[in-house]
């Protein structure tokens, strides 16, 4: 169940949708600044408005880089920072060929026993990471802790690589009711880096959606995450969809 809350300000109305997972995490309100049910075209009465309705909170959100630059200004008084930009990716090739290599792939219903810390240490540029009020240890703690928590299901999706029985990576797949797939969550253990395992799972990935009959496959990663943006592009991603600017406030 999702918790609105409505601020009001000068003809604003900002709507932040509040986030368990993050309020528990960060031991603060944590919100979403839902965009699309926002009104944000005047300027602010007060830029510690936003403060008089919520301390110590935490409030995000990811914005089209296409929006009228007006509404970031608006933002920018109410005390909004720019923390990353993410591109969303799309595959384009039409058919995927199954790939054999000396990793297992498997797509896995239980979620346990998983090298955790090895795994969700490896996100380097986050937006948590570059957000200069989250330490990075602390960062990694929520990636560990999400990893820990994802629970499988048909539309969540786990696949895990192995290398004669150890776990060396992980891919996670949302699939939406309208049956478009998001491939998110790609982390390799240190040691198994540059050794091709992220390429095979992201292939076994694919074949397993278009066998689902699912076409609309995106992924998303940071701007400055070139590697990742090589890795996508040579597995058939293009940069068509959109890019998003992403803002924290803190408070």
């Amino acid at each position: 169940m999702h918790l609105f809350k409505f601020v009001k300000d000068n003809g604003n109305i900002l709507c932040l949708e509040r986030q368990k997972w993050d309020s528990d995490f960060f031991s603060r309100e944590s919100y979403n600044l839902n965009i699309d049910k926002s009104i944000i075209t005047q300027e602010p009465n007060n830029e510690e408005s936003l403060s008089k309705v919520l301390t110590k909170s935490f409030i995000y959100t990811k914005i089209d880089s296409n929006i009228n630059v007006k509404v970031l200004d608006i933002l920018y008084k109410y005390s909004f920072r720019y923390i990353d930009t993410e591109m969303i990716l799309r595959f384009f090739n039409s058919k995927v060929t199954l790939e054999q290599g000396p990793f297992t792939i498997k797509d896995i219903q239980v979620n346990k026993n998983l090298p955790y810390k090895m795994l969700g240490s490896t996100f380097l540029y986050s937006r948590f990471h570059s957000d200069a009020h989250i330490s990075n240890k602390k960062a990694d703690e929520l990636w560990i802790l999400y990893l820990k928590n994802f629970l499988p299901t048909e539309r969540n999706k786990m696949f895990i690589a192995y290398d004669e029985g150890q776990v060396v990576g992980v891919m996670l797949i949302n699939i939406s009711a309208q049956r478009e797939a998001t491939l998110f969550y790609v982390a390799v253990i240190p040691s198994h880096q540059r050794r091709g395992v992220g390429r095979l799972l992201i292939n076994h990935v694919l074949f397993f959606l278009q066998t689902q009959g699912i076409g609309i496959i995106r992924t998303e990663t940071q701007a400055k995450n070139i590697n990742a943006l090589n890795f996508y592009l040579r597995s058939g991603f293009r940069i068509i969809d959109k890019s998003l600017i992403v803002l924290h406030r803190w408070k």
